[in-house]
């Protein structure tokens, strides 16, 4: 079975939450390799502690431990503003919705059902770390703009700036994702996308570049191989109409971008995760 790249930059921290010392132990072997830095604790209330002083960029957190099981660590975690920005990943074997239900309303981004799969376990941590990176970065530049120029919706701070200036160029990014994100199977030109949000390919282009470190279209791409890991997990879609809603035409290619993000293609991916969760 092939897995994802190993990680080599930047080394991520990862926090390990598990009453169980042999599952703990199996993360850590699965971990070790792809240069996360690791955190461990056997329990919630340690758990908190080490989160607060050790600023993990990811946590994996069991469900079901004696005391603090792992619903109240998230919700201890999600109400403290040290550690409330943390994505939180559960790890259950239960595969009840009203559970998933309970840890996504809690703040939990995501749930990983034993027993663990070495290519699912480092695909749904890539994925979320990707994700939240590109999340913070494009916030704290949206707060330095607006403390700069203020509010990107203001008129008078849209007045002082050029089309080439960094707010009016964050807000058409904005503008431009959320294009993107409503219809993932629109397939625009870069010069219609860019004419959508008031500006020009050239400076879309190298607006996405300052703020995503890449191109629309990869950026594109990454979202749509997300949903497409979402609607395989979550529903019984045929492939062909997961495919077609993520804006893949070619249902082989679809297969082939998928396999080389998460390690398996969807048809074994969905195979995994059904077993997983029988």
């Amino acid at each position: 079975m092939s897995c994802p790249n190993k990680i080599t930059q930047p080394k991520h921290t990862l926090l390990l939450i598990d009453d169980n010392p042999s599952n703990l132990q199996m993360l850590v072997d699965i971990l070790r390799d792809y240069g996360f830095v690791l955190m461990t604790a056997l329990n919630g209330k340690d758990g908190l502690q080490i989160a607060q002083k050790g600023q993990p960029d990811l946590i994996l957190l069991n469900v079901m431990m004696p005391g603090m099981d792992g619903f109240e660590t998230c919700r201890c975690l999600k109400a403290n503003a040290a550690t409330q920005q943390i994505p939180v990943i559960f790890l259950t074997v239960s595969a009840q919705i009203e559970n998933k239900l309970k840890g996504f309303s809690l703040g939990g981004i995501d749930y990983i059902t034993k027993p663990i799969s070495e290519a699912e376990v480092l695909a749904r941590i890539t994925t979320h770390l990707n994700q939240h990176h590109l999340q913070h970065n494009l916030a704290k530049r949206l707060q330095a703009y607006e403390q700069q120029f203020g509010p990107l919706d203001s008129d008078a701070a849209l007045a002082k700036t050029s089309d080439q200036s960094p707010p009016l160029r964050l807000k058409q990014v904005c503008q431009a994702c959320d294009k993107l994100l409503s219809n993932l199977a629109y397939n625009p030109s870069l010069d219609e996308l860019a004419h959508a949000v008031g500006t020009n390919r050239n400076s879309l282009s190298q607006a996405f570049h300052a703020h995503f470190g890449m191109s629309v279209f990869t950026w594109l791409r990454e979202q749509r191989l997300q949903k497409a890991d979402s609607l395989l997990r979550e529903t019984d879609w045929p492939i062909l109409k997961i495919s077609h809603a993520v804006g893949h035409g070619d249902s082989n290619h679809f297969s082939t971008s998928f396999k080389r993000r998460f390690g398996l293609s969807p048809r074994q991916y969905r195979k995994t995760n059904d077993a997983n969760n029988s």
